[in-house]
């Protein structure tokens, strides 16, 4: 994400990023505790992977592929 913006919003997603990272670290043992503690342990890391996965199809139906497009290679490369 961080890679395909201009440097001018690159330190604001480098934050973003490292304060969702931070928030997944600190209500992902509570949440999933609770669902681990209210069902099972086969439910919980079911229920995990299907969040994973809707994350990701989200992810690649944005393009958030955390690379630069080929045309946005050529154009920095050109104005070099």
């Amino acid at each position: 994400m961080v890679a395909v913006l201009p440097e001018s919003k690159s330190g604001t997603a480098n934050a973003l990023f490292y304060a969702a990272g931070d928030v997944g670290f600190i209500t992902g043992p509570v949440v999933w505790g609770a669902v681990a503690q209210a069902t099972s342990y086969e439910t919980m890391f079911v229920a995990s992977a299907a969040v994973l996965a809707l994350c990701a199809a989200l992810s690649l139906a944005c393009g958030f592929t955390g690379r630069r497009s080929f045309v946005d290679s050529v154009s920095v490369a050109a104005e070099a």
